[in-house]
């Protein structure tokens, strides 16, 4: 005859076991029915736009695009999508042996983007898409934003924010820029300019 506290162990072990699964399965079926959207592939380049009705070169336009994927069962609306931009500093850094230049990674300025379309981009389940974002230009393009790296920030129609991985940006982001450093040092200058 089996000894009972053998055949409870054997019970409360099997009542375990299913218990544990039973949460597993639940866990499963809440990340699949979530709306979640992954950022991969991110990256900024200069489209051209372009060229005018009078003949006249169209303006470069920075456009930042990245792959969406979703693994939830339900659809995902992405709301806004803005742009994080950050530069290399140098630092000065104490040691015990003196001080030490170090390049460390600065946040510049968080930037609203847009599809070109103005149109909202919702997701489909278990769907992909690699949209596209257009950065506005600036109203003063006096003082310059030369950013190195940059992240894209989406926030989701459920309030769920989600980043992508480091973009690395090409100078100048913002083509109409007016900054000293983005002036154009090889501009031949005419008697007139030399003269006044």
């Amino acid at each position: 005859m089996a000894d009972p506290d053998n055949v409870a162990r054997l019970i409360a072990t099997g009542s375990a076991v299913a218990a544990a699964a039973n949460a597993t399965l639940t866990y499963a079926n809440f990340r699949r029915k979530r709306p979640t959207v992954h950022v991969t592939h991110a990256a900024f380049r200069l489209k051209s736009r372009e060229a005018a009705a009078d003949g006249s070169a169209g303006q470069a336009v920075p456009t930042f695009s990245a792959r969406l994927t979703t693994r939830s069962e339900v659809d995902v609306k992405i709301g806004s999508v803005v742009v994080l931009f950050y530069d290399y500093k140098w630092v000065l850094i104490k040691t015990r042996h003196g001080q030490v230049r170090k390049k460390e990674l600065r946040y510049l300025g968080t930037y609203p983007l847009r599809t070109e379309g103005a149109e909202q981009i919702t997701m489909e389940a278990f769907g992909r898409r690699t949209p596209q974002w257009v950065l506005p230009p600036r109203p003063d393009d006096s003082e310059g934003v030369h950013p190195a790296r940059a992240r894209l920030r989406l926030e989701l129609s459920n309030g769920q924010t989600v980043s992508s991985r480091w973009i690395n940006v090409p100078h100048p982001v913002f083509p109409t820029c007016r900054c000293p450093r983005c002036a154009t040092p090889w501009t031949q200058l005419t008697f007139d300019d030399a003269a006044g």
